[in-house]
Order: C-alpha cells, then structure tokens, then sequence
C-alpha cells in the first residue's frame, strides 16, 4: 500500500463513482470484479467507499421516492371517500380517472368536489381539468 498513494486512490474512486452512476449496465459487483482482476490491491480501498456512497444515494433516493409515493396513495384514498360518501358508487371510468391523476390534480379535486352537488358535476370535472 505504501507504493500506492492517497490521491490515486481518491482519484480512482471518483471514476469508479462516475462509471457506476452514469452507466446503467454496470453493476456494482461487475467493477469489483474487474478492479480484483486488474488493482488487486486497491479493490477494497475503492470499491468500499464508492459501494458506500452509491448505496446511500440510492436509499435516500428510494425513501423519496418512497414518501412521494405513499402522499399520492393517501390522497387518492382520500379523494374516493370522499366522492364515495358524496354521490356513493362511482363509475367505473370516473374511478380510472381518479386513479391516474397527479398529487397535485388529487388535492384540487379534493377541493373542488366540496362544490359538486351531483356526480355529473365530477365527471365533467375529470373531462376538463384531468388531461
């Protein structure tokens, strides 16, 4: 290790990073394996923090994604009820329709359905304002 210095190997992880994030096809697996065939030496010294790096991206981005997921599912639970308890049950194509809507489209028919008085006013809603 003492022919091998410090920057080389910070160097060398960057890239490594870069090729692991930038290249779908590569897998983290796939450049250890080449970098234990070609710098056995240097394997752990930078697969370790570049495996530790990507992986903690990944999971921040997961539980992003995660949440992001979970507050669209909420609030077109919510949205159902609501129009469930309004008019009871709703169409099939209004029930499509609902389901395909942003978070966003959600939270204003949220509002809006609070000035439906029958459910044709909901499905020129969905006509208008869901594209």
């Amino acid at each position: 290790m003492d022919r091998v210095n410090r920057e080389t190997i910070g160097g060398l992880s960057i890239i490594v990073r870069y090729i692991l994030t930038v290249n779908e096809y590569i897998t983290v697996e796939d450049m250890r394996k080449s970098l234990k065939k070609y710098f056995p030496i240097l394997e752990d010294k930078i697969m370790t923090p570049a495996a530790r790096e990507l992986m903690e991206a990944g999971i921040e981005q997961g539980v992003e994604q995660g949440i992001e997921k979970g507050s669209r599912m909420e609030a077109e639970k919510l949205v159902l009820k609501v129009l469930q308890k309004k008019f009871g049950t709703l169409s099939e194509n209004s029930q499509t329709a609902i389901k395909e809507l942003s978070t966003e489209k959600l939270e204003i028919l949220f509002l809006d359905a609070l000035d439906f008085s029958e459910q044709k006013d909901l499905e020129k809603w969905l006509r208008e304002k869901a594209a």
